[in-house]
């Protein structure tokens, strides 16, 4: 009898080895920030987005355990193939997805909207000092963002009105460190910019993502294709004129209360990187504005970014915030 169990373990350990039998194994990943679970069923879908890293419908669902790490589920019981730092090229950046301690985070919408644009993602720049917007842990290479109480008091106040109904914020990893943003809500993106920057006059904003879908699609791009009615890249300065010129072609917004910021519409995939600060910018000095230099320069919040030139003193502005010419 007792040689029965041990031929039928031996045999079972076998299976198990050679995946005769087939089994739910669960690989954990860990991701430093705690995040809701609805940011991570937004990871899940990275399969949609890398096939090569995370193989499509082999993921069957998945948990959040003690807020720290992903649980995965495989349906066919076999491992992931998995690189330990895997770098994916997309749009010109690379982004840098590390298995071991995810902190490199691509927040992949696959969400189904409707083409009224309620759903949609806001880059947010507040005049932070960079001791007070991210942490830059050099040894690992990694970007964990810390969350700035201007940022903490923002989101609490979008997830406490009617109109707002879920937030999270994350690191970010395209761009530059700072404190990423999102939010899904029931109102247009040009209510939202209208709302919120008569609120919050000292944040700028500087990105708008809209996704302009048919109900039953699904989003392909981190970056989405615009209409004329809304924003692809948003800078938010206060203009005179509800027009904008930018590559010989004009673009009428919607004029916003008195005293609100203005978006700047860059014509352009630039993947927010600073080259579309750059000419936002240069876009403005065009049109009278001057710069303020009593602020710290805007480059100083994106050194370290892999596109930011080694010199930025050397650029045309060093890209103060802009302000209108007093009228004399």
């Amino acid at each position: 009898m007792i040689s029965i169990i041990l031929v039928t373990g031996t045999l079972l350990y076998v299976y198990f080895l050679t995946g005769t039998i087939q089994v739910e194994k669960k690989y954990k990943l860990n991701f430093p920030l705690g995040l809701t679970y609805e940011s991570v069923a937004n990871f899940y879908k990275l399969s949609q987005w890398a096939p090569d890293v995370i193989p499509p419908d082999t993921l069957d669902s998945l948990t959040l355990s003690n807020g720290q790490e992903f649980l995965f589920h495989t349906r066919d019981g076999e491992p992931f193939k998995m690189k330990r730092k895997y770098w994916k090229k997309y749009r010109g950046v690379t982004y840098q997805i590390d298995m071991d301690n995810i902190s490199y985070i691509l927040e992949y919408q696959t969400q189904y909207i409707d083409d009224t644009i309620t759903d949609f993602n806001v880059c947010i720049y507040a005049p932070l000092t960079k001791k007070q917007a991210f942490y830059y842990n050099k040894t690992k290479d990694t970007i964990i963002a810390r969350m700035d109480r201007m940022v903490d008091t923002l989101s609490y106040y979008l997830a406490h009105q009617d109109k707002f109904y879920s937030y999270r914020i994350l690191s970010d990893t395209e761009f530059v460190r700072k404190p990423y943003l999102f939010m899904k809500r029931k109102v247009k993106a040009k209510d939202f910019l209208r709302d919120f920057t008569e609120k919050f006059p000292e944040i700028l904003i500087y990105g708008v993502q809209t996704r302009l879908l048919q109900h039953g699609q699904k989003s392909v791009s981190i970056i989405s294709h615009c209409e004329k009615d809304y924003f692809k890249y948003a800078v938010g300065f206060p203009l005179k004129s509800t027009e904008v010129h930018y590559d010989k072609k004009k673009y009428v917004m919607d004029s916003l209360p008195p005293g609100a910021y203005k978006p700047v519409l860059i014509k352009g995939d630039y993947n927010y990187s600073p080259i579309v600060f750059y000419k936002a910018w240069k876009e403005l000095a065009h049109q009278g504005y001057v710069y303020d230099t009593t602020r710290p320069p805007v480059y100083e919040y994106l050194k370290g970014h892999s596109t930011f030139p080694d010199n930025p003193e050397k650029w045309e502005t060093k890209l103060y915030y802009p302000v209108q010419k007093s009228e004399e």
